[in-house]
């Protein structure tokens, strides 16, 4: 049984990991779109109006990514904590506090990317 639980912690961290990879990715191009737009009102390419549209959807994109992100590992972690045992244990205790300390902090992460965005780019 141990080593069916080790595999699904593995899998399971494997899984919210790449998800958090993807999301800081998506962020990323996100927040260089910003910044296109912005050149590109320099540049006097567009007019500000419209890159305060722009803008505007590409901070609400950056808010929808970080609440999908939240619900998808929320789902992820509660999916793991379900098959746990239930055991009394301190070690199985020690690991589902440390699952939940490992999501919270990717949380944390992803939540101060976008607060960051949405501070910079307030239209």
């Amino acid at each position: 049984m141990a080593e069916t639980l080790q595999e699904l912690i593995k899998n399971n961290l494997e899984q919210i990991r790449l998800l958090y990879l993807q999301t800081f990715e998506e962020l990323t191009n996100n927040q260089s779109n910003i910044e296109m737009i912005i050149k590109d009102v320099l540049e006097k390419k567009i007019s500000e109006s419209t890159a305060i549209e722009r803008i505007s959807d590409a901070v609400d994109y950056a808010e929808k990514l970080q609440k999908g992100f939240s619900e998808k590992m929320r789902a992820n972690l509660n999916n793991l904590l379900s098959i746990f045992p239930e055991a009394d244990s301190a070690e199985i205790m020690s690991i589902r506090e440390e699952l939940e300390k490992i999501y919270k902090e990717m949380e944390e992460g992803v939540n101060k990317f976008v607060e960051k965005v949405k501070e910079l780019y307030k239209v």
